[in-house]
């Protein structure tokens, strides 16, 4: 077919390429700039217009948070961490080449490599950028936990519908991003609940459907009337209200929840629960309780106990209440015969309790 022949084609271009690429990688230097770093493929002499023996610097990829992260990106070697308890190692890159990247290198080389051939090749060969050992996981939670993704389990795949954008490159607004934010439910809550109704992807028109990547595009931009920072400082302007009102355009419904830019890098998600009430029956006068919560079935209130008149905020800060009797300045919550607090140490800096070993691995959980 014609699109196979074109797959061919570009396949071709790029595996002619692959000895001029690699070439490009290894004289690819890793230098700082301002608080983040730059990839520079720098050759010795130029082509296509440059002086002979005068250095042209072609930047690759955007700037990283880290030198060892960008050789990482740019070395093609995959990494493996491995647990300090287990001795598991876990797959944490593959050690391939994003396309983004490739196309950095690829025009550096001053080979054509045009948006729809990246996309072409992206959909054949490609696979997600997050670590494998997240993406195993993640796959774990809807294989053998058995929860949907409401999302992916309505909308299948539509193109460029992500939730998450890097601000400092006005990533959004050309609608680079990642799907990272999600809604899992239980199998059997999903079933209750969902309705064909409460799925309708939005952006489409005459020209592009919803699944389009022009749909996706138009929504994350609020039809292209957000915009983007100025490189030179200031921050993003505040838009017109009819243009902040389009977050609240769309009535309840399963999927993206596109707030401004200047709210966060991050947009909402949301699933609507049909089989839940507002309010219940209390079993104890037969009237109806309308404050939103089921607190009069027991099971129910066990996952509310900020709910109960025993349990308030003040309790965790207050002089030998909680924490087994620690002195003043410590905080804790007890959880059966375990106690997990932290003392203040000098200058008001927090430091686990070395006596208790447990609390200790929470603590280096938390990143402490």
């Amino acid at each position: 077919t014609l699109q196979e022949a074109h797959l061919l084609q570009i396949v071709s271009k790029v595996g002619g390429a692959v000895e001029k690429i690699r070439e490009c990688l290894r004289l690819t230097s890793v230098v700082q700039q301002g608080k983040g770093f730059k990839a520079v493929y720098q050759p010795s002499t130029t082509s296509g217009g440059g002086k002979p023996g005068q250095a042209r610097e072609n930047r690759i990829g955007r700037t990283f948070d880290c030198k060892g992260d960008a050789e990482l990106r740019l070395g093609c070697k995959e990494q493996r961490v491995r647990d300090e308890e287990t001795g598991e190692a876990f797959l944490c890159w593959r050690g391939g080449l994003s396309i983004e990247h490739l196309s950095d290198v690829m025009r550096a080389l001053n080979v054509k490599f045009p948006e729809q051939e990246q996309r072409i090749l992206a959909d054949c060969f490609g696979s997600t950028y997050h670590p494998p050992c997240l993406t195993e996981y993640f796959n774990e939670l809807t294989t053998k936990d058995l929860l949907v993704d409401t999302f992916r389990e309505g909308y299948g795949r539509p193109q460029e519908r992500f939730t998450c954008w890097e601000q400092r490159t006005n990533a959004r607004y050309a609608n680079r991003g990642l799907r990272i934010d999600f809604i899992l439910v239980d199998q059997d809550l999903y079933e209750e609940n969902v309705r064909k109704e409460d799925y309708e992807l939005q952006g489409g028109d005459e020209t592009a459907g919803p699944e389009s990547a022009e749909a996706a595009l138009r929504m994350a931009t609020g039809n292209h009337q957000y915009k983007p920072a100025s490189y030179g400082g200031g921050g993003l302007e505040d838009p017109p209200i009819e243009v902040l009102n389009l977050q609240f355009a769309v009535s309840p419904h399963n999927g993206i929840i596109y707030t401004p830019p200047k709210y966060s890098d991050h947009v909402g998600v949301s699933f609507v629960l049909n089989s839940i009430r507002c309010g219940c029956v209390s079993k104890e006068d037969g009237n109806a309780n309308n404050d939103g919560a089921l607190f009069s079935e027991k099971s129910t209130a066990k996952t509310q106990p900020h709910r109960s008149s025993s349990n308030n905020i003040s309790q965790y800060f207050s002089s030998g209440a909680v924490g087994g009797g620690r002195a003043a300045g410590s905080l804790g919550q007890k959880r059966g015969s375990a106690t997990i607090g932290l003392k203040l140490g000098k200058g008001g800096r927090k430091k686990p309790d070395s006596s208790d070993k447990k609390q200790r691995t929470l603590l280096s959980f938390l990143g402490k």
